[in-house]
């Protein structure tokens, strides 16, 4: 049973095989003061312009991490919900990766709509020589959750968590990593709004004035 995950494919528009896309959905929206996800952009909610990109990437089927299901039932996704409660985004990869059987998962945030195709294959490109793959801003901070995660770090991962660790990087040092820094990035997808989080209303509004419907790919969009 081959356990690598994709290797890089000079086909650049084949589905990405052997890594599950995961949208994790679990974050109380304090910040926004409602439920960021359902917010609309460019004519659909932000959770479904999410999902209409990474779903499109690869061949498995997406999967999204939440403790609240009923609010995505209407998305038709499978859906899994946290074992460790309460231990945030952390413990939204470690349900992933005990749900899935695939050598590996790409994890975004459901507050992220201008993700990167591009960077996301360049990242996948690499991910079969390492444990992690995550972009990093700046040399100093990282996107864990626009990363690629082996299930090599399932053991790490529960490790922390049992001992109280909510903070995703804290089982970094058990496993490899592989970071791709801010000059990487730029030249494989250089649009600076990749990693732009709509966590505030502030946030909503310039996320709405970057898009517009063309760009946005999407499912399921609202009545």
């Amino acid at each position: 049973m081959n356990n690598k995950m994709n290797p890089k494919d000079s086909t650049a528009m084949k589905p990405l095989a052997g890594i599950v896309p995961v949208i994790l959905a679990g974050g109380k929206s304090s910040r926004m003061g409602w439920n960021k996800s359902l917010a609309i952009m460019g004519g659909a909610r932000i959770i479904e312009i999410v999902a209409g990109k990474v779903s499109g990437l690869f061949s498995a089927q997406l999967l999204l991490v939440t403790n609240t299901p009923d609010v995505y039932r209407y998305l038709g996704m499978t859906m899994v919900s946290d074992i460790f409660t309460d231990m945030g985004p952390l413990a939204g990869i470690h349900a992933a990766l005990r749900h899935t059987t695939a050598p590996g998962i790409f994890v975004c945030g459901c507050d992220m709509p201008f993700i990167s195709e591009k960077l996301i294959r360049h990242m996948a490109g690499l991910a079969q020589d390492y444990d992690v793959v995550v972009p990093r801003q700046d040399s100093a901070r990282p996107e864990p959750l626009h990363a690629i995660y082996s299930r090599r770090c399932l053991e790490a991962i529960g490790f922390c968590l049992t001992r109280g660790q909510r903070r995703i990087a804290a089982f970094f040092p058990e496993v490899s990593v592989r970071y791709i820094d801010e000059a990487e990035i730029r030249t494989v997808a250089p649009g600076r709004d990749i990693f732009l989080n709509i966590n505030t209303p502030a946030e909503l509004e310039k996320g709405r004035k970057l898009c517009s419907v063309g760009d946005l790919h999407f499912i399921n969009s609202p009545d």
